[in-house]
């Protein structure tokens, strides 16, 4: 007799390329929400095949990113329907020859796990942080990012992401015991 049910792997969240944006939301009866405080990173599919909107915003010495879905205008919730990440931009530092950025991870909160918006998140931050620092180091305390331990490490070692002394950290360009 089988007690546990077979569970159904989910599909990774998918970015759509930009060309395909303007087709995708017209197929779907979508139009993508002006949020005059951030800026579009893309749109993607997250594991639920439900198109979402990335954004952030970028007021130093704080980023927020945010994963919004997108629904037709006749059949808005009052629900929150954004997931969000907050990091902290600390400044540069130096080490021997390299200069590298530094940031704390703060919170990342999603509106219902297992959608795939925590990936969409993290992937939004470090291409930004990869597109402005040739070196960078970000670090977010362990118990606080993975809500005591609910959220499974996988969903940031995945990423890059390393548990050392009760921190997540992802380095690049700075070995880790300079940090």
């Amino acid at each position: 007799m089988k007690f546990f049910k077979a569970l159904a792997k989910t599909e990774e969240a998918v970015w759509i390329p930009e060309a395909e944006w303007q087709t995708v939301c017209k197929q779907e009866g979508l139009t993508v929400p002006n949020h005059p405080q951030e800026q579009i990173v893309g749109l993607a599919y997250n594991n639920q095949r439900q198109i979402v909107e990335v954004t952030r915003n970028l007021r130093l010495p704080s980023l927020s990113y945010y994963v919004t879905i997108l629904e037709p205008p006749n059949s808005r919730s009052l629900v929150s329907k954004r997931s969000y990440l907050t990091v902290l931009y600390e400044g540069t530092k130096q080490t021997e020859n390299t200069e590298y950025g530094t940031f704390s991870l703060i919170e990342i909160n999603v509106r219902e796990e297992g959608l795939g918006e925590r990936g969409l998140l993290l992937e939004a931050l470090i291409q930004d942080i990869v597109k402005k620092f040739k070196s960078f180091v970000i670090r977010g305390d362990y118990a606080t990012i993975t809500l005591q331990g609910r959220v499974s490490e996988k969903c940031f070692t995945k990423y890059g992401f390393q548990l050392k002394d009760s921190y997540l950290t992802l380095s690049s360009g700075i070995l880790p015991d300079r940090i």
